[in-house]
C-alpha cells in the first residue's frame, strides 16, 4: 500500500459456478480523486440548477368590483301636450252653511278649485267674474232660487258649456222637470252622499271633454 496517501477500500467480491469459483478483489481508490469526483458533480448540478428559468409568480387575478343596480328615479308624469293639466273650477251655491261645508269638503278630496255662494244674488256676482266648469247650486234660496241660476248660466253663450247639478230637498217633480227644461244637467237630493256626488261631478267633466262642442279653450284639459 502506498504510503502517505488515503485510499479508500472497495472489495470486490465475484462469484463463479464452478466449484471453488468465489474469487476476491481489493481496490485503492485515492481519496482525493474522490473528492475531485465529488466537487465536479456538485458544480454540474449548480450549472443545471442555474439554467432552470426562474418562473415569476403569478399575479392574482383582478377581481371585478361587484355591480351596483342603481335605482331608476321615477319618471315625471306630464300632459301629452307638456302642459300641466288643468284644474276644473266649481261654484258651490248653497244656502244652509251645513249643507255648504258638507258639499265643499266632499269636492274639495279631489282637489278642485272650489268657490262658494251663500244665495242666489251672490251667485250672479260670481258668475259674472268667473269661469267655472261645474255650477253645483241649490233649488230654494233667497233673492234668487236655483232655476233663476240655471236659466242665466244658459242665457249666456259664453256660459253655455258649464254643467250644472241642481241639489234640493224638495220632492216636487214639476220643479225638478222645469230644472232640466231649463238647462240642469243632473240632479242630486238631499241628504247628499259623498260618492254619489264624486261620480256625477267626474262624469260630468268626463263628457264636457270628450265632446268637442263643450269643450273651450280653458277646459280642454279637465283633471277628472
Amino acid at each position: 500500500m502506498p504510503e502517505g496517501h488515503n485510499f479508500l477500500f472497495l472489495f470486490s467480491v465475484q462469484f463463479d459456478n464452478a466449484p471453488g469459483g468465489i474469487k476476491a478483489a481489493l481496490i485503492l481508490i485515492p481519496l482525493a480523486i474522490i473528492a475531485l469526483i465529488i466537487v465536479a458533480v456538485i458544480k454540474k448540478k449548480k450549472k443545471n440548477i442555474a439554467a432552470v428559468p426562474v418562473v415569476a409568480a403569478e399575479s392574482p387575478l383582478p377581481v371585478a368590483a361587484p355591480v351596483v343596480k342603481q335605482s331608476t328615479p321615477p319618471t315625471s308624469v306630464v300632459a301629452k301636450d307638456n302642459a300641466a293639466p288643468y284644474v276644473a273650477n266649481i261654484l258651490i251655491i248653497e244656502d244652509d252653511s251645513i249643507m255648504l261645508l258638507a258639499i265643499r269638503s266632499i269636492l274639495a278630496k279631489s282637489g278642485y278649485n272650489l268657490i262658494t255662494a251663500r244665495d242666489g244674488k251672490e251667485a250672479f256676482e260670481k258668475l259674472d267674474t268667473e269661469e267655472y266648469d261645474v255650477v253645483v247650486t241649490d233649488l230654494m234660496m233667497p233673492y234668487a232660487n236655483g232655476l233663476e241660476v240655471v236659466s242665466k248660466i244658459r242665457n249666456d253663450m259664453s256660459k253655455r258649456h258649464v254643467s250644472i247639478i241642481v241639489c234640493s230637498s224638495v220632492g216636487n217633480e214639476e220643479t225638478i222637470t222645469e230644472a232640466f227644461r231649463l238647462g240642469a244637467d243632473d240632479y242630486l237630493k238631499k241628504p247628499i252622499k259623498a260618492e254619489e256626488l264624486l261620480t256625477r261631478v267626474k262624469s260630468l267633466l268626463e263628457r264636457r271633454t270628450n265632446n268637442p262642442k263643450l269643450v273651450t279653450k280653458k277646459t280642454a284639459r279637465v283633471n277628472v
